[in-house]
């Protein structure tokens, strides 16, 4: 089995160009001794911050998902009952 050293591992990931992952994050948290330049306090605080972040993101993003879907229901009814108001109307109308 070929070990990484964690510091070395750290460094890889704080490389990266892309966005961490849930996987870089829990190697942060269980390698979080290594980083040795960084109050420890203040590094996990910071790898907690993001991942609480990450949570709100999502959770925004299906809130915004369901509010777009309800936007387009009430859409539908709006002009469902408009085209129902134009026949009554017609109907009223045609019919005294």
């Amino acid at each position: 089995m070929n070990a990484i050293d964690p510091s070395n591992l750290l460094a890889q990931i704080l490389n990266k160009k892309q966005k961490l992952t849930a996987d870089d994050l829990q190697a942060f948290r269980t390698n979080s001794a290594a980083a040795s330049q960084l109050s420890y306090l203040s590094f996990r605080m910071d790898i907690e911050l993001i991942d609480a972040i990450r949570s709100l993101d999502e959770a925004g993003g299906k809130l915004v998902r369901k509010t777009n879907w309800l936007t387009g229901v009430i859409l539908a009814f709006t002009v469902a009952l408009f085209f129902v108001g134009i026949v009554q109307i017609v109907v009223m109308v045609r019919h005294p």
